[in-house]
């Protein structure tokens, strides 16, 4: 449940996120030579428009609606709902550090409503995979090699995937031992700091949102 009235908090939050949207995609724009396809400027659009999406839906929702009564809980918790699925779609669209965040806000049964813990911890068991021509061509960059001038065998079924890596059974050409390789991601380095940014402000949404929610640092 909500420490506090939510409407009040809605018009500054809604107009410091469209602002704060249009600055970064600027910025994002100008760091990358103004180039519309950005990866950085699609996901960090994209987050912004899921959390005016979810701030609007609790406002109109609850507006003139008296707080305490059975219909307000009901709105309420209908909008918790569709929150949490806004949010896990932009987690598993965006993938990386928003999947990590996902996966914390699902551990947080002690402060936040259950819609979004029990939504979001799909994220623990359910992480995104990556392609595997993509795992092929991370390797290639970051060890120089390809798969087969490694391993004898690769399996391309990852035996285990989380927010940041996925992790595959092989076989040591060398040695013929049977190993476990942790491939990082795809882009996830190059997409931290918009990222990282782009989660700061959502935390800030939160904390308006939800007064006991914190994970700003003081």
């Amino acid at each position: 449940m909500l420490r506090r009235p939510l409407i009040k908090v809605f018009k500054g939050v809604s107009i410091g996120l469209t602002t704060a949207t249009g600055i970064g995609s600027l910025y994002f724009l100008h760091q990358n030579d103004y180039e519309l396809g950005s990866i950085g400027v699609v996901r960090f659009a994209r987050a912004g428009i899921t959390a005016s999406t979810i701030i609007a839906d609790y406002k109109w929702n609850l507006l003139g609606i008296k707080e305490g009564t059975e219909k307000y809980e009901t709105k309420m918790k209908e909008c918790h709902q569709r929150g949490a699925d806004r949010l896990l779609n932009l987690a598993r669209s965006n993938g990386g550090v928003f999947i990590k965040v996902g996966q914390h806000i699902a551990a947080l049964q002690y402060l936040l409503p259950d819609e979004y813990t029990s939504t979001l911890s799909i994220l623990h068991s359910r992480a995104p995979e990556s392609d595997i021509n993509e795992i092929k061509k991370t390797f290639h960059e970051s060890v120089g090699k390809e798969l087969d001038d490694v391993f004898s065998s690769f399996n391309t079924q990852p035996c285990g995937v989380a927010s940041l890596a996925q992790v595959h059974e092989a076989t040591l050409k060398s040695t013929n031992e049977k190993v476990a390789v942790k491939i990082q991601h795809p882009k996830v380095k190059s997409r931290s700091t918009v990222d990282i940014a782009t989660m700061e402000i959502f935390v800030k949404i939160a904390d308006k949102l939800f007064p006991d929610f914190k994970l700003m640092c003081s």
